[in-house]
């Protein structure tokens, strides 16, 4: 695995990095996760919040809360959907793995 991830949106707008191995990579069916998707399931990454940050366009980064206080962030330009975060798990951020630039080196759990 790389020491250092990265992710952009669909048009480069937001970029981040992950400075940290991920805890681990998981696929959620339910369907709030669907609908914001459009798919049948999203694969996401666990990450520890201070280990993630946005690199670029951070004014292009918009929130949606799909939850009491769980809050879905997406690029405000192309919709890509780049993470999730809720105040129940502020420690963690859950990240879309779409939008990686390179392979986690982990599979799903």
């Amino acid at each position: 695995m790389p020491q250092t991830l990265t992710g952009a949106c669909l048009c480069d707008r937001i970029r981040y990095q992950i400075a940290d191995k991920p805890r681990f990579m998981y696929q959620c069916h339910c369907g709030k996760c669907r609908t914001a998707s459009g798919a049948s399931f999203v694969t996401n990454i666990i990450v520890d919040a201070a280990k993630f940050r946005i690199t670029a366009g951070r004014e292009s980064l918009a929130a949606y809360e799909s939850s009491p206080q769980k809050f879905r962030y997406f690029c405000s330009g192309c919709g890509s959907p780049i993470y999730s975060q809720g105040e129940k798990t502020a420690r963690v951020v859950s990240v879309r793995c779409g939008t990686l630039k390179q392979d986690p080196g982990m599979r799903i759990a």
